[in-house]
């Protein structure tokens, strides 16, 4: 024979069962308003000891606040994140010291592709902002034995441009499609294998002008071009490699000049800005 009060108990003990099962939790207070509701002020704390100093080689210890991530289980962790900002690539000395030797041409009108050097590359393992920092030597003469005399003003200018390592295309669009640098004239500088009517692609444009008026008298060596720049690129492997341009008003009227580019230290930097 059951005893009332025993079945009374035993469902007021499976309503209440139920009820906690189903309901939402509170700390520190009685009315939660979602599943765990820990309520308090500016000084209330949450202990997880597995995540500590002591326990965790990832807690950066006294005096430092160490990030908590979710893993793909949804479980709290002290793993490592990938870096934000990420030095690519740093050299004090990019280009052979012999430098590339360019022609000058007329009008302003023609940049040079340089292709040294060849095996230096920076990988991007995210979808990222670049920034590019240069600094690249330049020399100028007459020829081996005389300097320019001829008193034109000539302008020298300088640029980066990127080509994609795991084909060797020339990018000349950024992440979003858009065209790095649009030519003001109709003209590709990768359309032909050396000159190029425009600036398209070109990143860190600059320049300065030079001139002399003395075979043996003044400057020939020593210069600088220096410029920066931002690009939006995909992940990937790149290089990136340096366009010049040697102008005068006149160059029939000059004569043939000797301009090398990277005689001596060349720096550059890219450093990586990934955002997601």
């Amino acid at each position: 024979m059951f005893n009332t009060s025993h079945i009374l108990k035993v469902l007021l003990l499976f309503i209440l069962v139920t009820t906690l099962s189903s309901a939402q939790v509170g700390i520190n207070t009685t009315s939660p308003q979602e599943t765990l509701h820990i309520a308090g002020d500016d000084t209330t704390n949450i202990k997880v000891e597995g995540l500590s100093a002591a326990n965790n080689v990832n807690n950066l210890g006294i005096g430092n606040s160490t990030r908590v991530y979710a893993n793909e289980n949804g479980d709290l962790t002290l793993a490592t994140s990938p870096p934000s900002v990420e030095i690519v690539l740093d050299f004090s000395n990019y280009l052979d010291d012999n430098g590339v030797t360019v022609n000058q041409t007329g009008g302003g009108s023609a940049f040079t592709r340089t292709n040294r050097p060849l095996n230096t590359t920076f990988t991007l393992v995210r979808d990222a902002i670049i920034q590019i920092n240069y600094s690249v030597s330049w020399s100028i003469r007459k020829n081996n034995n005389f300097k320019i005399s001829d008193q034109r003003a000539r302008i020298i200018q300088t640029g980066i441009y990127l080509v994609d390592d795991s084909d060797n295309s020339f990018v000349t669009q950024d992440l979003d499609g858009n065209t790095i640098n649009p030519a003001t004239v109709n003209c590709n500088l990768f359309g032909d294998l050396l000159n190029c009517l425009g600036t398209e692609a070109l990143l860190g444009l600059s320049g300065q002008f030079y001139n002399n008026s003395s075979r043996t008298v003044g400057e020939a060596n020593g210069f600088h071009n220096t410029g920066s720049d931002y690009v939006r690129l995909p992940a990937g492997t790149y290089k990136a490699l340096f366009a010049v341009q040697v102008s005068v008003g006149n160059a029939s009227g000059s004569g043939n000049i000797q301009f090398k580019l990277g005689t001596a230290n060349d720096d550059i930097q890219i450093i990586a800005y990934y955002y997601n």
